[in-house]
């Protein structure tokens, strides 16, 4: 566990969702929370890639989007849930669309 002034690598430092160990819950169990950490560090790394793509700064981004850079930093960082609202402002901004597919 790291301390309290170190970081812990988010989803843009290991690349697919599969290769992120724990997200932000590490001691989960439970497969809602597995569920939702795989979730966010898809989005997260999907969030960086797109935003990559466009040669945008996460500042670029967040006016984009209308939140601020913070959000953006937390959201590629998969540090935090993320209210839908926002999520969608980000997606939106980045031509993306939030969908619900089916598991597997």
């Amino acid at each position: 566990m790291p301390s309290s002034n170190q970081r812990r690598p988010g989803p843009a430092s290991y690349g697919p969702a599969s290769n992120w160990p724990g997200g932000p819950f590490p001691a989960a169990k439970d497969p809602a929370t597995l569920m939702a950490v795989e979730t966010a560090a898809e989005v997260a790394t999907a969030v960086r890639a797109a935003r990559s793509t466009r040669y945008w700064s996460q500042d670029r981004l967040a006016d984009e989007a209308k939140v601020s850079r913070t959000t953006i930093t937390r959201l590629e960082a998969g540090s935090g849930w993320v209210d839908l609202q926002i999520l969608v402002r980000v997606a939106n901004a980045l031509e993306l669309k939030v969908a619900l597919v089916p598991i597997g």
